[in-house]
């Protein structure tokens, strides 16, 4: 069993992390997103647009998630990469 004070460092550990990491991504969005030009948000909207164009022939999330949610394993790996991608692509942009 672990300690109140144990417990209490873990706690600790973890709210440093998190804030880091908050602090890294402001940092990135701050760098990369402020002061964009009208022509780099039309060129970003375009991008989006791209992107939405891609997935229009996926079913709806709705859908999957009803046919995949029994899968433990499955749902613990799209956490772990949703997770983590967050990160590391913050990252790669802070760069």
């Amino acid at each position: 069993m672990r300690t109140g004070a144990h417990r209490s460092a873990r706690h600790a550990l973890r709210v440093a992390v998190l804030v880091g990491l908050y602090l890294l991504y402001a940092y990135a969005r701050g760098r990369h997103g402020q002061g964009a030009s009208p022509q780099s948000f039309q060129v970003a909207v375009t991008h989006a647009e791209d992107v939405a164009g891609l997935t229009s022939f996926l079913p709806p999330e709705r859908v999957l998630q009803r046919q995949l949610l029994d899968h433990r394993l499955l749902v613990r790996a799209a956490d772990a990469y949703y997770g983590s991608a967050h990160f590391l692509l913050t990252t790669a942009v802070a760069g």
